[in-house]
């Protein structure tokens, strides 16, 4: 039994999500989005530069919006679009987390709110 509980701490305390959370981009802000990748599975990454890193994840040179996000469509469009019209994007990361399209190695900020900037 110590040994299952020892495993499961290990295992736990090994998982590479953090849940802090913070903005990459200030309010006032935005970056211009290089490219966009539409997942089979129906989540998205979305390429930038010039990010902050408030949870310290391995990588901020793209940024992954959830499957299961409540406004994927919503913000799908809207990235799309500024993206297209050379509109700015704010975005708010809920938490780092591995995507498996990606290998699962990197953690990458996973975006809860997004807003569009001139």
């Amino acid at each position: 039994m110590k040994n299952f509980f020892l495993s499961l701490f290990l295992l736990l305390g090994a998982t590479s999500t953090s849940y802090a959370g913070g903005y990459l981009t200030s309010l006032s802000t935005g970056i211009v989005i290089s490219e966009y990748l539409l997942h089979e599975t129906g989540g998205m990454t979305v390429f930038t530069s010039g990010l902050s890193n408030p949870d310290s994840c391995t990588r901020v040179d793209r940024v992954h919006i959830d499957k299961d996000h409540s406004q994927i469509e919503v913000y799908r469009a809207a990235i799309i679009t500024a993206a297209e019209t050379g509109k700015k994007v704010g975005f708010y990361a809920s938490h780092c987390a591995t995507t498996h399209f990606w290998g699962g190695t990197q953690t990458v900020p996973i975006i809860s709110n997004i807003w569009i900037r001139d």
